[in-house]
């Protein structure tokens, strides 16, 4: 509960008309969505097979790959090419979003 107040009194988040608590921002809700998603430890890979690639999640993916290029660039460069190269037919709604993430010389 202290937290929530914390967060709700420093306008991090916000309650809706209808009583719903809610962050300030998208951004904000992908980047505390990314950190949670990488301290998990789930194979990103993996995770976009199982999932519906809509538009709200692509938001999502991006962020959990700038975080974690931030936190382990070896993970990311692994993660990112397995999705971009190895014919993931399941993934591919999801590649163009991440084309603009491809690291400089990899192919």
């Amino acid at each position: 509960k202290s937290e929530l107040n914390y967060l709700m009194h420093h306008e991090l988040l916000k309650e809706s008309t209808d009583n719903k608590i809610q962050f300030i921002h998208q951004t904000f809700f992908d980047y505390v969505y990314a950190r949670t998603f990488i301290s998990s430890g789930k194979d990103i890979a993996d995770w976009l097979k199982n999932i519906h690639q809509g538009l709200f999640i692509r938001s999502q993916v991006k962020q959990i790959f700038a975080y974690l290029r931030d936190i382990d660039v070896r993970t990311y460069i692994q993660s990112l090419t397995k999705i971009l190269t190895k014919g993931l037919s399941a993934l591919s709604t999801i590649r163009a979003s991440l084309e603009g993430l491809r690291p400089a010389g990899s192919a």
